[in-house]
């Protein structure tokens, strides 16, 4: 059985990742720092090594007697631009050429779906979505050395999730804030992302890059509608514009600037919601690892609702 080096494996999605893989029998490494919690670890048989990354002898000992790479570490917020290109762009490509001096025979990448950009759009917008597409080009160019896999996943949610917290704690007062938009939906469950990185160790490389969510779209409406099966109460659902809702990205961000932190909703993501739509082609990954999703979005929405509440999140 392959030996796994997971980055990234204290936080919500990289959880389910190491879940995963020591459910199915993989022997895993996971990535952590001084500071990190080990709380959705603690139940699970792996090894903890401590990395920095922006040391070579640390990526280059991290990687030291594994077989695959499964690189989920990077940040969706940051202080300025540059900061994402230092932890999502220039990170990833340090340890991949340690995992190649390492002599590791695949490297997986969870990139995102705003590599691509959104529906309708030739290129990604967002200095993010660069960030990540810069990786996945420079990936590219090392797949002479070492299998390379992209993974795009869209809006991933579920237990121990918290971009999403607050939609939850909004509809546990009996109301929901949504833009005024006819955007579409495509999320997938964090078990579900898992599932597919589990796919792809067990199958033949190929490149990609690959979009991961559930095989349907839905409304903000339906999200909703869903909202509250899941909170099983009547909710007052609030259509603000799509300037209100940039305006509440901004101001966030101005505000996080003046205490020196990233913002939990800047601009980017306030327009990728109030603005456009990231639907995804699921069908290159189910004919190329012959996975598809398998949560419903009000499955995994109740799931994740019921979770919030037994851990007082609610």
């Amino acid at each position: 059985m392959a030996k796994i080096l997971l980055t990234g494996a204290t936080g919500f999605l990289g959880s389910h990742i190491a879940e995963v893989l020591v459910q199915h029998g993989f022997t895993v490494r996971c990535t952590v720092r001084p500071s990190s919690s080990l709380k959705w670890l603690e139940h699970l048989n792996t090894e903890k090594i401590n990395v920095n990354f922006n040391d070579e002898a640390s990526l280059q000992k991290a990687c030291e007697g594994v077989d695959v790479v499964i690189h989920n570490a990077g940040i969706t917020r940051a202080k300025n631009d540059a900061e994402f290109f230092e932890v999502n762009t220039h990170a990833t490509e340090r340890l991949a050429k340690a995992a190649i001096t390492a002599r590791v025979s695949r490297f997986i990448f969870i990139s995102s779906l705003e590599a691509r950009g959104p529906d309708g759009f030739s290129t990604t917008i967002s200095a993010y979505g660069k960030s990540k597409l810069e990786a996945e080009r420079r990936l590219s160019n090392l797949q002479n050395d070492i299998e390379v896999i992209l993974l795009r996943p869209a809006g991933v949610y579920g237990p121990r999730d918290t971009d999403l917290l607050t939609l939850f704690q909004l509809a546990n007062y009996g109301f929901l804030t949504v833009p005024a938009t006819n955007g579409r939906l495509q999320p997938v469950h964090g078990r579900d992302v898992a599932e597919a990185v589990l796919a792809t160790i067990q199958s033949k490389a190929q490149l990609g890059p690959f979009e991961i969510a559930e095989a349907n779209t839905y409304s903000w409406q339906d999200m909703a509608d869903m909202l509250e099966v899941a909170m099983s109460k009547k909710l007052r659902v609030l259509r603000i514009t799509r300037e209100v809702f940039l305006g509440a990205g901004y101001a966030s961000e101005t505000f996080s600037k003046l205490l020196n932190q990233a913002p939990k909703l800047d601009r980017r993501r306030a327009k990728s919601l109030a603005y456009y739509s990231y639907t995804c082609d699921t069908q290159p990954f189910k004919e190329a690892f012959s996975w598809q999703s398998r949560i419903s979005l009000q499955d995994g929405l109740s799931e994740t609702a019921t979770w919030y509440k037994k851990q007082g999140w609610l």
